[in-house]
């Protein structure tokens, strides 16, 4: 059914290129199925798809890659975001497109799609005892980046998705971080089998905003602050990336679940940096794909 709830999209707000994909992903209407896995890195799509029964699609554009295959009946697609919530604002909203949006009359479909969406990434520890090669499942994370002030919270996600204005004022920022709870909350239940509960710090660049020295000076160390930082929603901050906070909080807002497992290459209370990282990157992936 192809019934609408608002007005038609417009062809820049809903860019497709000159086959009928979507601008970015380029991946057609039609073939997305509802378990997504969504990793950094291009090379790492590879990595996920060799576990799959069988491979049924590859799509490409700049470094979005896009595997989609099956694992036994599942049908389960992997897709790389690149690095930031940047990426991840073009990612989310282009997979909801090809979901939730009817690509003849470029408006909202009834009934809406959820899709269930888990990150695989790497990240750096903020606690001593989370050692280089384990594994942290995000049950929430805090956004340090601005790309939720260009959005409405409608007030019944306001219980998901919160403005955190406490760590504003203590870091006298200009903007307001905004705090979010993953939502596939069976997944995050199942993979505490292997990976450590806590909760995210997911920052705007790599140095200065995760406190790395350079021959920059910095204005803030987000590493002081959250480590005496309260609590959220029950769990101290235990790691810093860059992009599961925007999955989290787009997610919210659109109507999909979503979950983020990330593998520990660094602690950055101890210094210490993990010595196979790409071996424990496949057997985090193998875990993963053993509880969708």
């Amino acid at each position: 059914m192809h019934n609408h709830d608002g007005p038609s999209l417009s062809p820049t707000d809903l860019l497709r290129n000159p086959d009928g994909s979507v601008y970015h992903l380029a991946i057609p209407f039609g073939v997305l199925p509802k378990t997504i896995i969504t990793v950094g890195d291009p090379d790492r799509v590879e990595l996920v798809s060799r576990c799959f029964d069988a491979v049924e699609h590859r799509f490409g554009k700049r470094e979005f890659v896009t595997h989609i295959g099956r694992i036994g009946s599942n049908q389960v697609a992997v897709v790389s975001t690149g690095i930031g919530t940047d990426n991840i604002d073009i990612a989310l909203q282009e997979l909801d497109f090809l979901v939730n949006i009817n690509p003849i009359t470029a408006q909202s479909k009834q009934p809406h799609t959820s899709l269930h969406i888990v990150r695989i990434g790497t990240t750096g520890a903020l606690r001593p005892d989370l050692l280089p090669g384990s594994a942290i499942v995000s049950h929430g994370a805090t956004g340090f980046d601005t790309l939720m002030q260009f959005y409405q919270i409608p007030p019944g996600k306001q219980n998901v998705l919160q403005m955190d204005r406490e760590l504003a004022e203590t870091l006298l920022l200009d903007f307001t971080p905004y705090t979010v709870s993953a939502t596939w909350g069976m997944l995050n239940v199942a993979a505490q089998r292997f990976a450590h509960p806590g909760h995210t710090a997911t920052c705007p660049g790599f140095y200065g905003p995760q406190s790395r020295t350079t021959r920059l000076p910095l204005r803030h160390s987000l590493l002081d602050v959250l480590a005496l930082a309260p609590a959220r929603a029950g769990l101290a901050f235990t790691n810093f990336e860059m992009e599961t906070a925007g999955i989290f909080a787009l997610g919210a807002l659109l109507g999909h679940c979503t979950a983020s497992i990330s593998l520990v290459v660094a602690n950055r209370a101890t210094g210490k940096v993990a010595k196979d990282a790409q071996g424990q990157m496949e057997a985090l992936i193998e875990d993963v794909l053993g509880i969708l």
